[in-house]
């Protein structure tokens, strides 16, 4: 069961103890085959409908998105492909908490590359299912629009990130799981293949009540010495 965890977080915050780390990322493999993960967490990446993994390409920029380090620059891409205009390509994308403890999600990040031209312009992140509650499957979170193109297989593709700590719950306790949908749409031909690279989920470990007693008391006596020191 879930812990009400806004008194955690604002305890972590006073103590420097509240920020968003990647929680697991893929650079390669498929499925459970994640490149880096926190201890307890696991996940899945796959394709339903995905086109291939490609090994001629991939992102050479090292981040998972926009900042977060320890990627991978091999080439490993994961490609999409709509066979007829107007028809879709998808990559789902799940995170499972097994650590003991409730885990907060802040951020799903990744890179795209539109190749030449012509592949899915459009990518649209939705929640698919899982354990959040108060947000129905299917619920689109995010829509990116008019992606250019990369101008080849391989390079720095385009770095993205979509929140998650506006959703009605972001939350997940231990055992549970979250599950998301990277749909890739508006090919303007058939059969061209754009590419995701380093995926990723950010988040906070909430730390256990003992742990977060301690925490507490440790805050409470910083905040006591700044009262003496303003004093």
């Amino acid at each position: 069961m879930k812990r009400n965890i806004s008194m955690a977080l604002a305890v972590l915050a006073l103590c420097g103890g509240a920020q968003a780390e990647l929680l697991i990322g893929w650079d390669g493999g498929l499925t459970g085959s994640s490149a880096k993960n926190v201890e307890g967490i696991t996940g899945n990446l796959w394709g339903g409908s995905l086109y291939t993994v490609n090994t001629s390409a991939g992102s050479e920029d090292g981040t998972f998105g926009p900042t977060e380090t320890g990627a991978s620059t091999d080439l490993t891409a994961y490609e999409i492909r709509t066979v007829v205009p107007g028809s879709t390509d998808t990559l789902g994308i799940q995170i499972i908490n097994g650590t003991g403890q409730d885990l907060t999600l802040d951020k799903l990040v990744f890179d795209y590359a539109n190749y030449w031209g012509g592949a899915p312009s459009t990518l649209t992140i939705s929640y698919a299912y899982g354990a959040l509650t108060g947000i129905a499957n299917g619920t689109v979170i995010k829509t990116f629009s008019d992606i250019g193109t990369n101008g080849g297989l391989k390079g720095d593709y385009t770095d993205y990130e979509v929140s998650l700590a506006g959703l009605a719950d972001f939350v997940l306790a231990d055992g549970e799981k979250a599950t998301f949908n990277l749909v890739g749409s508006d090919a303007n031909a058939g059969s061209i293949s754009g590419a995701f690279d380093n995926l990723g989920f950010t988040g906070t470990v909430v730390p256990e009540p003992q742990t977060l007693s301690l925490l507490t008391v440790m805050a409470s006596g910083l905040f006591g010495l700044r009262r003496i020191f303003i004093l």
